[in-house]
């Protein structure tokens, strides 16, 4: 908080300038050694080295003449791996150098690599827009495509492609010295679009900042650099180490309550503190945020820490009690904006305290230093290792004026991105270590991170950040001048001695930690700047714990809504399967949420096979549902066959019967039967043609063969074909024998002289009367819908769908076998003889 002169809660001494002027040559690096190898996990300081982890550049790479440059990039000339995208024509590029090593770089994008852009641009969306009528990823008409997306749109997407493949060819000249997130488009988006639309180009600026250059006002002359540093006499070995014993003596005590007095000095107070501006004007009376504190602990016994006059104002407060005093911030406060400030400070007591110490002597010495036996060793021990801090702190403080007197040796224009980048970090730094010492409330907390805020300090410290800047860049520079390197000797022995010690005196270790102090050490970071790795550390260690929390509660909740989720789905399953009582489920559940759904997990599982089987059963059903739809119209037509077929049989059977004719009873109803069924028979080819061709399309569709009645029904329809094609043929033979016949037998008959066949002929010649056939083709009978396998010899077929080659077609009914004697009788034996006269 702004009232303690000191934000470090280490013992450790911190050494101030003073009258001592002691001369010091640069004869070796090792400072600069140390310093530069550590500061990749840190944060910048005033007097350390660092280079900021966001930015990565060269500081030795060639800079550019101090004049515009105009030349032309390529896909073939940009040497950098963003550059991917070979352009149909070259881009024109000037580089004009500005202030702080900063360029600017004027493109200007022929029409040529606007049109490629504007082709890219219309197949992307033909692509992905859906336009009415047209399939999604089929190619639409221009004027179409552009009329539904919108001609704006298109325009300000074919500027934004143009962007995205010219910028990498642009920033080729600049390769290697830009540095990162330091690339803006000066143009506005909308002076490009509007050139892009009345041109058919497209210019604009590209503003970047570039790596800075060290040039240093004396070639080399940091290789005889003297420096005279100033040390605070008032601060030595003696006073720390009595101050260390002092704090160890203070850990072995208890705290015991006040409550009967005041505060005095020895006592430790927790207190609410607030302070104010003091002016005679109430309306210009300002809070100071950083005086303000909750629950600071304070020690009396570190008056002189505080500001002065607040220990003296607050000696006598009482547990509850509330003082307010007036106090003035001295010129040498360590905030400048406090310094010469009258505050007025209100403090409330909330707890006292007094410690319960005991007797200091030679009893105390191990718990005291480990390994110490007598008061007078502690002491000695302690001494010794303050000399060494106070080494160390001569040290340091040789090399804060050295990197002082280094940074006034060179000029560099500092760009705006990596001043901005260096600010924003030192307040950073800043504002943990307030937030580390004060308990700042969320509207604080916001107020000092806005913003203005920000762009305040940055004004306020421009001289400094810029010096910060400007010693790590020289100090950078040494190193790539004299080729240093890290040396982990020295290193590697302080670890290995610390690991042996603590094995020595069996205390557990982390070696990690313990390489860490010792780089700490070497480097000479300061108590203040490791407080703030800690307290940055600590900070990331609290988020993830309450991330972890945070985690946990979101698993928890999961785990209830999956629990949930999971009655539900047993209530809906049981209700979906029509099972009103299922075995298996507890009627009662208790434990932790796993130990319920691993409870109820097993009859979930049962009952999701069970819906799988009943899923599964359903296809079943749905699939013969659909084959037996598609087999639909092919069983129409077989039936319209089967129909024919029969009708074609009677047809045979009718005009083999010679008493057709006769005016018999229903002969007119044979006779209308008669000629619909010859109408019926002629469609029969074209039937089975359909047909044929409407299984094949089925069987090549499914990959399975169509069968009716066990048989394939490709196997029948051949079969028919075959048969029908032999009666075809017998029925041609027939007509040829009784050609033949007439032939042998020329002799023309008289007109009635035919005599009446002998009743003996009428017998053998007499055909059978038309009637109601056993297979339902009788004149008066209903054809029957199927034919049985071996009806007309049309199903001698096996289950294979294979002809039985031993069967024959059988002859017509009326097929009267000739001998071979017939063949030559002039006189054939079934004609009659002709009347004697």
């Amino acid at each position: 908080m702004a009232l303690c002169s000191s934000t470090t809660t280490s013992t450790l001494p911190q050494f101030k300038p003073t009258s001592s002027t002691p001369s010091l040559s640069l004869s070796n690096s090792l400072f600069l050694q140390s310093n530069h190898t550590s500061t990749a996990h840190r944060f910048f300081t005033s007097h350390k080295l660092s280079t900021p982890p966001s930015r990565q550049f060269s500081l030795l790479q060639p800079q550019s003449p101090r004049f515009s440059t105009v030349f032309a990039a390529s896909a073939s000339s940009a040497a950098v791996a963003d550059v991917q995208d070979k352009l149909p024509a070259d881009i024109l590029v000037t580089e004009m150098k500005e202030p702080n090593s900063r360029v600017r770089l004027s493109v200007e994008v022929p029409p040529a690599v606007c049109e490629d852009c504007y082709k890219r641009i219309i197949k992307e969306f033909m692509k992905m827009a859906k336009v009415p009528g047209f399939r999604p990823g089929k190619e639409v008409p221009e004027n179409i495509l552009v009329g539904h997306v919108g001609r704006k749109n298109i325009r300000q997407a074919t500027v934004e492609s143009i962007l995205d493949r010219t910028l990498p060819h642009a920033m080729s000249s600049v390769s290697g010295r830009a540095l990162k997130d330091s690339v803006r488009i000066a143009t506005k988006f909308s002076d490009m679009e509007e050139t892009y639309s009345s041109q058919n180009l497209v210019r604009y600026d590209v503003i970047v900042d570039l790596a800075p250059e060290v040039r240093w006002i004396a070639q080399d002359g940091y290789k005889n650099l003297k420096v005279v540093v100033e040390i605070d006499s008032e601060i030595d070995a003696h006073k720390a180490s009595e101050q260390e014993l002092r704090r160890r003596h203070k850990l072995l005590g208890s705290m015991r309550i006040v409550t009967d007095r005041g505060l005095q000095v020895g006592d430790v107070a927790v207190l609410d503190i607030s302070a104010t501006t003091i002016d005679q004007d109430e309306s210009n009376i300002k809070k100071i945020p950083s005086a303000e504190s909750k629950g600071f602990n304070f020690d009396t016994e570190d008056g002189d820490k505080v500001l002065p006059g607040f220990l003296d104002s607050v000696i006598g407060i009482q547990r509850g009690e509330t003082k307010s005093f007036p106090l003035v911030f001295p010129e040498s406060w360590r905030q400048e904006n406090l310094r010469g400030v009258h505050a007025q400070f209100t403090v409330e007591c909330k707890e006292l305290f007094y410690r319960d110490l005991p007797e200091l002597d030679d009893s105390l010495a191990d718990k005291l230093l480990p390994e110490c036996t007598t008061l007078k060793q502690v002491k000695e021990s302690l001494l010794q290792q303050f000399l060494e801090l106070e080494l160390t702190a001569k040290d340091q403080a040789t090399d804060n004026a050295i990197l002082d007197q280094l940074r006034k040796m060179v000029e560099i224009e500092i760009p705006q991105s990596l001043f901005e980048e260096q600010g924003r970090q030192l307040y950073g730094a800043k504002l943990l270590q307030v937030q580390a010492n004060m308990k700042l409330n969320e509207q604080q907390l916001a107020s000092l991170s806005s913003p203005r805020a920000v762009k305040e300090y940055l004004e306020d410290q421009r001289e400094d950040i810029e010096g910060i800047i400007r010693q790590n860049l020289a100090v950078g520079d040494i190193f790539k001048r004299e080729d240093l390197q890290f040396s982990t000797e020295e290193l590697v022995k302080e670890v290995e001695n610390s690991i042996a010690e603590f094995k020595r005196q069996n205390q557990d270790y982390d070696e990690e930690r313990v390489k860490e102090q010792r780089i700490w050490d070497e480097v000479g970071e300061s108590d203040e700047e490791r407080d703030k790795m800690l307290f940055q550390i600590d900070q990331e260690c609290l988020d993830v714990y309450k991330r972890k929390v945070d985690h946990a509660a979101k698993s928890r909740a999961e785990l209830l809504q999956t629990l949930a989720d999971a009655n539900v789905e047993l209530t809906s399953l049981l209700s979906a399967l029509g099972e009103k009582t299922f075995t298996g489920i507890p009627e009662k559940t208790s434990g932790t949420i796993k130990k319920q759904l691993e409870a109820i997990a097993p009859a979930l599982e049962q009952l999701w096979k069970q819906k799988d089987e009943r899923i599964k059963e359903f296809f079943n059903i749905v699939k013969a549902k659909e084959e037996s739809l598609s087999r639909k119209d092919i069983l129409d037509k077989v039936e319209k066959w089967m129909s024919a077929c029969e009708e074609e049989s009677w047809l045979e059977d009718y005009n083999r019967d010679e008493n057709r004719y006769n005016a018999s009873r229903g002969a007119h109803l044979n006779l209308k039967r008669a000629e619909k069924a010859r109408v019926l028979v002629n469609k029969i080819p074209a039937l089975v043609d359909t047909l044929v061709t409407k299984t094949r399309a089925w069987e090549e569709d499914r990959g399975i063969t169509f069968s009716y009645d066990g048989v394939p029904l490709l196997a029948m329809l051949d079969e028919y074909a075959m048969l029908r094609h032999d009666r075809e043929e017998e029925k041609r033979r027939m007509r040829d024998q009784k050609k033949f016949q007439e032939q042998v037998n020329p002799e023309p008959e008289v007109f009635g002289s035919k005599p009446t066949p002998s009743p003996g002929r009428s017998s053998l010649g007499a055909k059978k009367v038309v009637g109601p056939r056993a297979n339902g083709g009788g004149a008066n009978g209903t054809p029957i819908k199927r034919l049985s396998l071996n009806q007309n010899g049309s199903r001698s077929i096996n289950k294979d769908g294979k002809r039985d080659n031993n069967t024959r077609p059988i002859a017509p009914v009326n097929y009267v076998a000739m001998s071979k004697e017939d063949d030559a009788s002039p006189i054939s034996g079934t004609e009659p003889l002709p009347a004697s006269p």
